[in-house]
């Protein structure tokens, strides 16, 4: 019996077996292209590869975990993808108290006291308490916001703590016989008094001691006038403050934290006008007459101010 035979033309076998091999490399290529591209994305591309490989770095113990399909080693490859996703908490450095600190850029200095942040308010409470400049430690932004903030020192420039019988506020008066109003029961407590320490005078010794109107802050060059209702009103330029015949040397320096205790003013009027204005963002907003008595305001705590004052702002729409 005869079995017929194929018979391959030998050109033709030849692009057979090349193609066969061109393929098989095709598909392996694409395999470990594909698997190193799974790699790289699980490594650096998106938050939920990476939450996985990190679950699987705080869990695994040294076992295998795996992501997009593939097998990683815990030792060598999740603790690298992790590690850049921890956010340590910034050193706090350990001072003793009694130690001077201040923080990068301003201008205040502290007490550490039980671990608690003390502002010194001037420079002869700095003075009395034989502190000296060189013993002041500078901690970057990060390092003094791991502290809290504990009350002031009192002032050595402060004599008396006192009040009037028909007055319930309270007042400090200084060395050099200014009195300056504590605007509250916090503010009173944050400065470091006791009632105890309060002592009653008259209305006519009150009177006696210059009232300290104008403020700022260490950090900042913005002045503050400080209004018998306890309201404080930005004085918005030199030329305004200069217009009041203001002097530097009657600013008084403050914390922040007391800064915060008064309220903004936002009624203003040129005295002999009826006019009153609305502040709002540097714009002065006349208000009417329905607006201002039939609204929220409280005419009381329209502040009086002068003709180059109320020309300085921009005016805005009306308040009707």
């Amino acid at each position: 019996m005869n079995i017929p035979t194929i018979k391959l033309n030998q050109p033709v076998f030849i692009k057979l077996i090349l193609i066969i091999i061109l393929i098989v490399s095709l598909v392996f290529l694409f395999i470990f292209t594909s698997r190193k591209t799974s790699l790289k994305q699980a490594e650096t591309q998106d938050s939920r590869s990476t939450y996985t490989v990190r679950n699987c770095y705080e869990g695994a113990k040294n076992k295998a975990c795996t992501i997009d399909r593939f097998t990683l080693s815990y030792t060598s490859y999740a603790l690298r993808v992790s590690t850049p996703f921890i956010s340590p908490a910034p050193p706090r450095a350990s001072y003793p108290s009694g130690t001077l600190i201040r923080k990068l850029g301003s201008a205040d200095i502290y007490v550490l006291e039980n671990q608690l942040l003390r502002w010194i308010p001037d420079i002869d409470t700095f003075r009395k308490q034989g502190y000296s400049f060189d013993q002041v430690v500078t901690l970057s932004s990060s390092q003094f916001s791991s502290y809290s903030t504990g009350t002031q020192l009192p002032s050595a420039n402060v004599m008396r703590i006192v009040k009037t019988s028909t007055d319930p506020g309270i007042w400090e008066i200084m060395k050099n016989k200014k009195r300056k109003w504590i605007p509250n029961a916090r503010m009173f407590k944050e400065l470091g008094y006791g009632f105890s320490m309060v002592q009653v005078i008259s209305d006519q010794e009150l009177k006696s001691y210059k009232r300290i109107a104008l403020v700022r802050v260490a950090d900042n060059s913005k002045i503050y006038y400080i209004t018998n209702r306890g309201q404080k009103h930005h004085i918005p330029s030199l030329a305004v403050f200069k217009s009041y015949s203001n002097s530097f040397k009657d600013v008084f320096i403050i914390s922040q934290s007391e800064l915060n205790q008064y309220r903004d003013s936002v009624l203003i009027n040129v005295p002999g006008s009826s006019k009153v204005y609305f502040l709002q963002n540097g714009t002065k907003r006349l208000l009417s007459a329905v607006v201002l008595i039939g609204g929220s305001n409280d005419v009381a705590d329209i502040v009086k101010v002068n003709e180059t004052e109320m020309n300085f702002y921009p005016e805005g729409d009306p308040l009707n």
